[in-house]
């Protein structure tokens, strides 16, 4: 199912690709937002050419994205599609880190379908609801998995984002633990469910749907475990698109401990 959703967010992603890495290697304007997030013209540029794109295919799908007004016509949708631009906007600007585009196709709340791709290493990572995680790179595609670690986890974090009970988390279980290191944005979710990492805890309240959508459905399809740190699991298209109770990105569940 979602075979021709799948394959247009592929093509606009890769599409979209174009203008991000342009504006990366000889640089583009950037300012604040008024929630205190940096925001670039490539930003702004990648969401009209994907939200335009998309729209022009599916018309009857509703639309949420980080870079365009929100009007909640959404809300009335069965579908719509979520996108990021670039998840990682801070790491983009200062050519740090690995930053991705983010595309999700979600169907009454649930999401269906999910597309990740790190234009730099040209790695695309995708998940279609009950048929598995992806993993393509130079024209071949292997499906991917969670590792089974219980112990020794490898666990990412953000450099931007962590709190001090996110902070005070990560020393109470150090003993679990092989190693703490920084991962960028999204690409932390596909490190998981690709099995190269196995956790990423964020306790902090200011992710939005469009920063998780397609994290959520590729671990989870990979075999692993995605809700908030309630372990309450994820609706989308509400209202309110804040994540305030954060999220945890996890191997196994024994993993939130």
């Amino acid at each position: 199912m979602y075979q021709e959703e799948l394959n247009e967010i592929i093509y606009i992603i890769k599409n979209a690709s174009r203008i991000i890495l342009d504006g990366y290697h000889n640089g583009t304007s950037s300012s604040i937002k008024e929630d205190g997030s940096v925001v670039t013209e490539v930003d702004k540029a990648a969401d009209k050419l994907i939200r335009e794109y998309l729209i022009s295919k599916f018309p009857t799908y509703g639309l949420l994205t980080e870079e365009s007004k929100d009007d909640l016509s959404r809300l009335d949708k069965e579908y719509i599609f979520i996108v990021d631009p670039i998840d990682g906007t801070l790491e983009y600007v200062r050519h740090q880190y690995e930053f991705v585009t983010n595309i999700a196709l979600v169907r009454n709340h649930e999401v269906v379908v999910g597309v990740i791709y790190a234009p730099l290493s040209d790695e695309l990572f995708y998940a279609v609801k009950d048929e598995g995680a992806y993993y393509i790179k130079d024209n071949k595609i292997n499906r991917i998995y969670v590792s089974n670690r219980l112990d020794n986890l490898r666990v990412l974090t953000s450099p931007y984002h962590e709190v001090e009970e996110e902070k005070e988390y990560l020393e109470k279980y150090k003993d679990k633990f092989e190693s703490i290191s920084y991962g960028g944005a999204a690409y932390k979710a596909c490190l998981i469910a690709s099995g190269k990492a196995e956790a990423s805890y964020r306790f902090s309240p200011n992710s939005k749907e469009w920063d998780i959508a397609a994290p959520d459905i590729i671990v989870r399809e990979a075999g692993g475990y995605f809700y908030d740190k309630y372990r309450k699991k994820f609706t989308y298209n509400k209202v309110d698109v804040r994540n305030l109770d954060g999220f945890i990105m996890i191997n196994n569940d024994k993993n939130y401990f």
